[in-house]
């Protein structure tokens, strides 16, 4: 219900039965490497030995915040030449369609 992702809602279900049975969140999240990577794990781990797991949650946040600002920006930085370059091919086709009807009214009328 938190995420539109199918896989990770099967995945909480399954997160929320195992703490209902008593297991350590961050064993759960071991069981899934593909999923979860190995610092997401690491992070709970440490919160929950040292009873600070809200601040390792905050973490975790803040740095998949960070994480997910700089492949957009990562993204930004490359699509820029690539729409810049699409334009030009635009506006390089429009002139060449503008010229060449030019050309070709040119050469009827003499």
């Amino acid at each position: 219900e938190i995420t539109g992702n199918t896989v990770y809602q099967g995945i909480l279900a399954l997160a929320k039965d195992a703490i209902r049975a008593g297991e350590p969140l961050s064993s759960f999240f071991k069981d899934y490497p593909e999923i979860f990577p190995p610092f997401f794990s690491q992070m709970i781990t440490v919160g929950e030995k040292t009873g600070t797991l809200n601040k390792s949650l905050l973490t975790i946040s803040d740095f998949y915040a960070k994480e997910a600002e700089r492949i957009i920006g990562n993204i930004t930085t490359f699509l820029t030449p690539v729409l810049i370059i699409f334009a030009a091919a635009v506006v390089g086709l429009l002139l060449l369609s503008v010229l060449t009807t030019i050309y070709q009214t040119i050469t009827i009328i003499t």
